[in-house]
């Protein structure tokens, strides 16, 4: 089990700067911890703001896909609020981009 998977890595985020165009090691520093990315078989994702959800997907070619195998429990509530066509979010917002690259694809793949 994976409790939040913080930032990610090349998550364009324009109003959060402090968490935009990452490019570290999380997957090879779990791994070297004994943590595979397809052995997670359960993530948790506390809330779903930009510092909790970024390593949710990972780009593969121009596409966000899942990170890990297992679900990400869904908490349709706070799935529900952070959707942006539902409920749009006001300018300047710092989570922009996040559910749309980091909640989305993940929904899309359960």
């Amino acid at each position: 089990m994976l409790v939040d998977t913080g930032a990610g890595n090349g998550k364009e985020r324009p109003y959060a700067p402090a968490y935009a165009h990452h490019d570290n090691p999380y997957l090879a520093e779990l791994e070297a911890a004994g943590v595979r990315a397809e052995d997670v078989d359960i993530v948790v994702n506390t809330h779903l703001h930009v510092d909790h959800v970024g390593w949710n997907t990972r780009l593969d070619g121009r596409e966000w896909v899942p990170t890990f195998p297992g679900p990400v429990p869904d908490g349709a509530e706070d799935v529900e609020f952070w959707d942006p066509m539902r409920y749009p979010r006001p300018p300047g917002d710092g989570n922009m981009n996040v559910f749309e690259d980091s909640v989305a694809p993940v929904e899309r793949a359960a």
